[in-house]
């Protein structure tokens, strides 16, 4: 299943948000919520179970290219604990997400936030970081000019 497009949600106070139909996340669905702390915890990525696992393997994978064995097995294990202890198990039920307080809390996520398809995750801003973030690629699509 593909995630794609922009959509507009609020969350509530108590942290849920309506997941949009038309972003095709069937009903039970189980996935894995952190903040991306790679980009400043400036929004939340959710990634389904099976997603979520490839990408930790892919990233693994990348560290140990990059790096000695040495340095790979080390930052690999301290990316795999930061990883395993900042994501969160959600459920979708009856249509919303509920957002755990801690993730709200970093990624600043209340009110009208932007909920963005990113192929193989969804990704949650608040309106502020959704604007800060389109306007990064336009500038960095503008440098590429």
């Amino acid at each position: 299943m593909m995630l794609a497009g922009a959509f507009q949600v609020t969350v509530e106070q108590n942290g849920s948000f309506a997941v949009p139909g038309i972003a095709g996340i069937p009903e039970g669905t189980v996935l894995v919520a952190f903040a991306d702390v790679l980009s400043g915890a400036s929004h939340v990525r959710f990634y389904r179970e099976a997603d979520y696992q490839t990408c930790r393997e892919k990233i693994a994978g990348f560290l140990a290219s990059e790096s000695s064995e040495e340095d790979a097995c080390q930052t690999g294990r301290m990316f795999d604990r930061l990883l395993n202890a900042a994501g969160f198990v959600c459920t979708v039920e009856k249509g919303s997400i509920a957002l755990p307080e801690t993730l709200r809390a970093q990624c600043a996520l209340s009110g009208p936030c932007m909920l963005v398809g990113a192929i193989d995750h969804l990704e949650l801003y608040s309106e502020r970081a959704w604007e800060d973030a389109l306007s990064e690629i336009d500038e960095q699509l503008g440098a590429e000019s």
